[in-house]
């Protein structure tokens, strides 16, 4: 029955389905209306709606659309009521049906002026739903881009624009309409586009870009402001970073995740996090219960490396004074430093050594078993010495 059909937008659903939403004339009067076609485009999901049709309980022409995650499918239009124009949301069920707990009997609508017309629309990631066009007092009136912005249950939002619904008068001619709006998914700005006479021109192509406040999550930190991750209320400046847990819970990169005593090895390879001595880089001292070097053991000697057997150390044991003897191929200490079985360290000794003319006093040192760490440019050399 229906005398004329005309689509003006469209959505593509998960499952290869497609909405498009425009107006059909079923009588006298326009009616915003949603078709479901079939993945394939063979026809109408005739399960949808009337044989694939759902009629809005409104006048007007349907001209955007959005799913909102709850379901609801959604189709922004004027709707002619009294003598006026209004913004429209009307919302179907995914059946088609309209759904009736949405705004009143499944109609949202706000009031800019005499003649109002929604163009366009879009669902921010906290689920309140912006819709953007035309507004003015006449036919031949001044026009305004308008927007107005409701909840998911399509009532207004009066935190938008102070009232829940803003105007731009900047452009004071016949012509200005929001054709195109787009929610910026990382600062939570809105952007409408579309055409206006401007600054004397005939008309130009307008963006406005409007600040705006989302807090999906309710955590009372703002996307695109500082909160990094607004679909988790656990996740924003206010709250401690948790160790290992691979999340910027802080939102604060400079906090470290890994890492945390700062030694350069992440907890994969580091057996103590909390202490940059301990490491796989660290020189394991031998009997004193601590893995320092990651290996999965406390060595009951210290171990001979190629590096280590350049440097001969005597006599050993010994009971006052330690020599260092080594060739001309080795590379010259550059720091050596005696520690005791518990890792304590007793006395660093820095200086020009030379081959032969090393000597350490171990005079004052108690009896026991010492460890000598001689540091190189080609590494770390480990020598135990006994002192009685």
């Amino acid at each position: 029955n229906n005398t004329s059909n005309r689509l003006f937008t469209i959505h593509l659903n998960d499952d290869g389905s497609i909405y498009a939403g425009g107006v059909t004339k079923p009588s006298a009067a326009d009616r915003p209306t949603v078709y479901k076609i079939l993945p394939e485009g063979t026809g109408l999901d005739t399960s949808f709606g009337n044989n694939g049709e759902a009629l809005a309980p409104v006048q007007g022409i349907g001209s955007g659309m959005a799913v909102h995650p709850n379901g609801n499918v959604l189709i922004c239009s004027g709707a002619f009521i009294g003598n006026q124009n209004f913004f429209a949301v009307t919302a179907f069920n995914p059946d088609g049906t309209v759904n009736t707990d949405f705004g009143v009997d499944g109609v949202f609508t706000a009031n800019v002026d005499l003649n109002d017309y929604a163009n366009a629309m879009a669902v921010q990631s906290d689920g309140k739903i912006i819709i953007g066009g035309e507004s003015s007092a006449g036919f031949f009136g001044t026009r305004k881009y308008a927007t107005a912005r409701c909840d998911e249950n399509g009532v207004l939002d009066t935190s938008w624009g102070g009232t829940g619904i803003l105007t731009t008068t900047t452009f004071n001619s016949g012509i200005a309409w929001i054709n195109g709006l787009h929610f910026d998914p990382y600062d939570g700005k809105i952007l409408v586009a579309g055409t206006a006479s401007y600054a004397g021109s005939l008309n130009d192509l307008v963006v406005v870009r409007f600040n705006n406040a989302v807090d999906a999550d309710m955590d009372g930190y703002f996307l695109g402001v500082d909160d990094c991750d607004d679909g988790n209320a656990a996740v924003n400046p206010g709250v401690d970073e948790i160790p290992y847990n691979g999340i910027d819970d802080d939102c604060d990169p400079m906090t470290p995740d890994d890492d945390l005593d700062g030694d350069g090895f992440l907890l994969a390879d580091d057996c103590d996090d909390l202490n940059a001595d301990i490491n796989p880089d660290a020189i394991d001292i031998p009997d004193n219960g601590i893995d320092e070097n990651c290996d999965g053991s406390d060595l009951t000697d210290v171990r001979e490396t190629e590096l280590s057997r350049q440097y001969l150390v005597f006599p050993n044991p010994t009971s006052d004074f330690i020599y260092i003897n080594y060739d001309e191929n080795a590379p010259a200490p550059q720091m050596i430093q005696v520690s005791d079985y518990t890792g304590k360290m007793i006395k660093t000794i820095n200086g020009n050594f030379s081959q032969n003319n090393i000597t350490i006093n171990l005079q004052n040192i108690p009896s026991g078993i010492l460890i000598l760490t001689i540091h190189t440019n080609e590494g770390v050399a480990v020598k135990k010495v006994t002192k009685f």
